[in-house]
């Protein structure tokens, strides 16, 4: 997975104020750093002292296809839904989804897991297609 170091999350940022009440309540004045993910609605965040790492994901407040940001609002959820049918122990683990906040179009803040993710795991299924193994 492609990523750029942006750098540190502004204190001003409304953002901030999710991540230190809702990822390090108990960190005093915690530092985040920002990293760009493949997809450039997709950033991760990685508390500098204590190296817990979240996922954002964000939509436009004022995209003109609603469906786009009804289908990644929904994520949010979803993850909840699916974590409430078991799936949030090991070998079954889902992400802990961490908060949605719409008024700053973050769709979905989760908890970051190290490993593939499930792009992954499409690409590799969609090429054993293409070669007949499937």
């Amino acid at each position: 997975m492609n990523t750029l170091y942006l750098g540190k999350l502004e204190y001003a940022d409304p953002l901030y104020e999710i991540l230190s009440s809702k990822v390090c309540p108990d960190v005093k004045d915690p530092v985040f750093h920002v990293n760009s993910m493949s997809n450039r609605s997709v950033y991760k965040y990685t508390e500098e002292k204590t190296r817990i790492a979240t996922i954002g994901k964000f939509f436009k407040l004022n995209d003109p296809k609603p469906g786009r940001s009804l289908r990644i609002k929904g994520e949010y959820d979803n993850l909840q839904k699916i974590r409430g049918y078991g799936l949030d122990t090991f070998p079954h683990y889902v992400v802990r989804p961490i908060s949605r906040e719409d008024r700053i179009g973050l769709a979905l803040l989760e908890e970051f897991i190290h490993g593939k993710d499930l792009d992954h795991y499409f690409k590799k299924s969609e090429s054993m297609r293409g070669m007949g193994l499937l």
